[in-house]
């Protein structure tokens, strides 16, 4: 029995309408504004920091998962 271990690297996937990439601080100003447009972070069905938490959203994020979604709870 083979053991291997397989690394998974960040990708960027590019279609006609969308990107997706990486989470990084290069995308902090987007979406500071993005949220701004109706105040998500006020929104009871939503999980969307406030904007000043932004950047510490997304720092953690990048340490534990490239491709990380906010964690629950």
């Amino acid at each position: 029995m083979l053991n291997r271990v397989t690394s998974i690297e960040p990708i960027t996937l590019t279609g006609q309408f969308v990107t997706l990439e990486p989470l990084g601080p290069e995308h902090h100003d987007g979406l500071v504004d993005a949220v701004n447009d109706g105040e998500l972070w006020k929104l009871w069905y939503t999980s969307v920091p406030e904007p000043e938490g932004m950047a510490a959203e997304i720092g953690p994020c990048k340490q534990r998962d490239p491709w990380c979604p906010s964690p629950p709870g």
